[in-house]
């Protein structure tokens, strides 16, 4: 009798070990005890998702089981056996993992070790493993219809483990024939960022063709099961292969994954981006509430629209049917419109100007620029070539990100003035992620930069017909003079 008692005080150990245990049992005429035998159980679940499958997994038989009124049912006697086909013997037995948290009584009672008390979770994901490993079948399955309750009807009592395609994992042990339970769906999240010089962030602003990076993070959590990442960028976008590879995946304890539990799949139509599907046995000796983190570089096409948001959406989908909210972030690339004009607002063309990002414009603080027509240059990484006022005044200079820019006009059209100083030109986002462009010290927002040219009158000179008129009446005098005076002499010398 000590003996029994010895055994049953260790199976209590059993039910404290998992934390996602219910227990069932039969109704006798002792409320608080049953038998095997007598009447059947059930297990309800009751936060069941709709599309999700469940399956139970009866690991132990239970002789009997009593409790007192004054008890809680987890502090009552409990007699667990080896089903009568030894199914799941060899689990108890010889499983490298966990036979040491079991002890065989009479090669026919099972008790729990003090080394296995606090091993729930770990009973409970290789009981997993050797299911899937000896093809056995589960004792009842079925799918949610609704979100809600799902119950599991005249079942044997016993040491129950209870799957779901949502990717909890929870073990049922011994209460009452109707045991209403919940199980653990905590739902994992993910969390994308762009990594800027101040940070990860929800948006950057870059230059055509510059590479940056994204970083997206997936916080694991109990269970986890069929994790598949989707990572999809706007067309402006596109992926950058670094040494060989795209992503690179980490987590908090360096766990870096092999090549055989994952499988990266990139986007072969329709716009750029990824899946990533993980193994359930990576995902699932992950710590719960650990972060496996995945970066990974883009950058910004030449085709991308100016002063618009290009997203980078993420989400994950897990269990059978279930999705994560999406995280997104925001990429932007501008443009500088410049109107060149002389009067009021007459277009002038043939004006040479460059682009710097320092107000002395030193030569190495030039912005590269590339002539794409008549009307538009683009940011270059290498390519530089003077800017021109066209016919219509206008051009734009297309890829920059925020920041400010000093424009020099470096030749002013042939009868025009050149201007002496650099223009100003701030280019930013406010709180709301709307463009605000201004020039020098004004705040006040511009759609475009207008650049102003002046040309002067001609000045007073030397050499106008006043002068030569006086120099002709002069001429003609002087000869007057000298005729009177040849003609006064012949007088003379008659």
């Amino acid at each position: 009798m000590k003996v029994i008692k010895k055994i049953t005080a260790i199976m209590l150990s059993i039910m404290m070990v998992l934390g996602m245990c219910s227990v069932v049992g039969a109704d006798t005429s002792e409320p608080n005890s049953g038998r095997i035998d007598e009447v059947p159980g059930s297990i309800s679940i009751s936060n069941a998702k709709a599309g999700e499958t469940y399956k139970i997994y009866r690991l132990l038989n239970l002789d009997s089981y009593k409790y007192t009124q004054d008890q809680q049912k987890q502090e009552g006697n409990y007699s667990y056996t080896f089903r009568e086909d030894n199914k799941w013997k060899e689990f108890f037995t010889e499983n490298t993992t966990v036979k040491n948290y079991f002890e065989i009584v009479d090669k026919k009672y099972v008790t729990v070790t003090n080394e296995g008390k606090d091993k729930g979770e770990e009973i409970a994901r290789e009981a997993l493993k050797y299911a899937e490993e000896k093809q056995i079948s589960a004792d009842g399955t079925s799918e949610a219809e609704n979100d809600g309750t799902l119950t599991f009807s005249n079942l044997t009592l016993g040491y129950y483990l209870v799957e779901s395609t949502v990717g909890s994992l929870c073990s049922l042990d011994t209460t009452n024939p109707t045991q209403i339970m919940a199980v653990k769906h905590t739902e994992p999240t993910v969390t994308k960022k762009v990594i800027t010089n101040e940070g990860p962030s929800d948006f950057n602003t870059v230059n055509i063709g510059d590479t940056f990076t994204f970083q997206t993070e997936i916080t694991v959590e109990q269970g986890a099961k069929n994790y598949v990442l989707y990572d999809e960028m706007d067309a402006g976008l596109e992926l950058v292969e670094t040494l060989g590879t795209i992503v690179a995946i980490n987590n908090e304890d360096s766990d870096v994954p092999e090549a055989g539990e994952y499988t990266f799949v990139r986007n072969t139509s329709g716009k750029d981006g990824f899946t990533l599907t993980f193994t359930d046995s990576y995902i699932q000796k992950q710590r719960v509430g650990s972060i496996i983190t995945i970066m990974y570089h883009a950058k910004v096409k030449e085709t991308a629209p100016m002063d618009t948001a290009m997203i980078n959406d993420t989400y994950l989908k897990y269990g059978a049917k279930q999705e994560t909210a999406h995280s997104e972030t925001k990429t932007y690339t501008f443009k500088i419109p410049v109107f060149k004009y002389t009067g009021t607002n007459t277009p002038l063309s043939g004006a040479k100007f460059k682009l710097y990002t320092n107000e002395n414009c030193a030569d190495n603080t030039e912005v590269k620029l590339k002539k794409v027509d008549d009307n538009n240059y683009r940011y270059s990484e290498s390519e530089g070539v003077l800017l021109e006022s066209p016919t219509s005044g206008i051009f734009n200079i297309n890829g920059l990100q925020a920041g400010t820019y000093y424009l020099k006009e470096v030749e002013a059209p042939v009868g025009y003035n050149k201007l002496n100083e650099p223009i100003k030109i701030t280019v930013q986002l406010d709180g709301a992620k709307n463009k605000h462009m201004f020039v020098d010290n004004n705040t006040k927002n511009i759609d475009q930069v207008n650049v102003e040219n002046k040309s002067g009158s001609i000045l007073p000179s030397t050499g106008g017909m006043g002068t030569t008129i006086f120099y002709i009446a002069g001429a003609l005098l002087v000869l007057i003079s000298g005729v009177v005076l040849i003609a006064k002499k012949r007088t003379d010398s008659k």
